[in-house]
């Protein structure tokens, strides 16, 4: 069936073949909010909760979490590393929590840039089977969290990180 619309009106057409009744072709997500911008592919999901944006891509198990966080002022250079460092800490400490501490954590690395830091570091939760990338981009009006979860079966660390790349390439900070 063949759906048109004009202004408010939609005018449904009798099918102009059998094969032509399937499914249109799925649209990617451009999803963009005050704080940041992502475009990811037509298998993507998403859904809100709280202050988490949070995209699946229910065929390959794989998950993706924007958290955002607004300090009441703007941060001073020294304040974005402790608040950094601090919303680290909190995403690790719940990780931990998940897998009732069986969770592996990786080294967390930082990288100073001139807007502020970015924060990233790996874990692996084998009760609940999944490998995280995370990284949290701390500046002096927002801070913003991108987690990476794949569920089993688990790529390599490589394959994970080329992943999580490409998924950090498709997210843009607004000033």
């Amino acid at each position: 069936m063949l759906v048109s619309c004009s202004g408010r009106q939609a005018v449904v057409n009798a099918p102009l073949d059998p094969l032509l009744t399937s499914t249109p072709a799925p649209t990617p997500l451009a999803f963009d909010p005050i704080d940041f911008a992502i475009e990811l592919g037509p298998e993507w999901k998403m859904e809100r909760e709280g202050n988490s944006y949070i995209f699946n891509d229910e065929r390959t198990l794989r998950q993706i979490t924007i958290a955002v966080l607004r300090p009441k002022k703007t941060l001073t250079k020294t304040e974005i590393e402790q608040v950094g460092r601090e919303t680290i800490k909190v995403r690790q400490g719940v990780i931990k929590e998940l897998s009732n501490g069986n969770a592996t954590l990786g080294e967390t690395k930082l990288v100073e840039v001139p807007e502020g830091f970015d924060f990233t570091f790996s874990a692996t939760d084998p009760v609940n089977g999944v490998k995280i990338r995370s990284t949290t981009f701390a500046r002096s009006q927002r801070i913003v969290t991108v987690s990476f979860n794949k569920y089993r079966p688990s790529p390599t660390d490589e394959e994970l990180d080329r992943q999580f790349a490409s998924i950090l390439v498709e997210v843009k900070l607004k000033d």
